[in-house]
């Protein structure tokens, strides 16, 4: 079913007025888009395709304990994220067809997909459904995923409160793109993975976060570890290529959402060496 399929005076279990007036403007728009002025095809829109699952109770049902937490995700999204994102010349999901893996959107949309998608493509998204549906979902499991995502989005708002300017516009962006794909990395791979399946270690995780002292060399150690992981990784690379040519290209207007000039260059070795150089 595709968004303009649908009924659209229906109002989704996990939506508020409010955000559901956001979806139905974002669609508006993107039906009487201009052409995309990329040269490259145009992609399927992720928001639209969200909207359409959450008309689909088939395909998408967030089970009980998780409704309020997705319902505060989706008011993140269409409230604070999509705004953000349209500032900064991606008003259109669908426009910036490169670099949509690069995207904030897309990260919070997989950690939804976690909390009810039930085609099962991918084992991890339809694991918290499946352990619902078969009376198996622990409290803690519940709870731990409740603590992460719920101070993903406290970071991530205070990410999008602070006042940029300049080359400041990009690492604002690359630390709220990191915060949420950190958050998707940590549902995907661990707290909706089906390997995890160890009532011992969700006791010990809870009992660690009950404690009040914090030992934050091991804090800002781990953060450290991790972003050097994370600048190996080619998303990261890409995205750092992407505000290049932004600051290239839209110097003067970040919010031009004009990409046609823009290169792809993360396979062009000989772009990567003289970068490198």
């Amino acid at each position: 079913m595709t968004a303009s399929a649908i009924d659209r005076n229906v109002l989704p279990l996990l939506l508020s007025d409010e955000v559901h007036l956001s979806f139905l403007a974002y669609l508006h728009t993107l039906q009487h888009a201009p052409p995309t002025k990329t040269k490259h095809e145009r992609n399927s829109d992720h928001l639209e395709y969200m909207y359409s699952l959450l008309h689909e109770s088939s395909k998408y049902n967030c089970p009980p304990p998780f409704q309020a937490l997705a319902n505060d995700c989706l008011s993140f999204l269409m409230l604070e994220l999509q705004p953000y994102c349209a500032r900064l010349g991606m008003p259109l999901h669908c426009r910036q067809i490169r670099y949509d893996a690069l995207n904030p959107r897309v990260e919070m949309i997989s950690i939804l997909r976690c909390f009810g998608l039930r085609t099962p493509f991918v084992n991890c998204d339809t694991v918290i459904t499946k352990r619902w549906d078969n009376g198996l979902l622990r409290s803690a499991q519940v709870q731990l995923i409740h603590i992460l995502v719920k101070k993903t989005l406290e970071q991530a708002r205070a990410c999008l409160r602070l006042e940029a300017k300049g080359n400041e516009e990009e690492v604002k962006y690359t630390e709220l793109y990191r915060i949420i794909c950190r958050c998707r990395v940590a549902m995907a791979r661990f707290f909706t993975s089906p390997k995890f399946r160890s009532p011992r270690l969700e006791r010990l995780l809870m009992k660690y976060l009950a404690e009040d002292d914090i030992n934050w060399d091991v804090v800002r150690g781990t953060d450290r570890a991790t972003r050097i992981v994370e600048g190996s990784r080619l998303d990261f690379w890409e995205l750092g290529d992407f505000w290049r040519q932004k600051w290239l290209y839209h110097s003067e207007d970040l919010s031009n959402d004009d990409d046609s000039a823009f290169r792809f260059h993360c396979w062009d070795a000989e772009y990567v060496e003289n970068t490198a150089s």
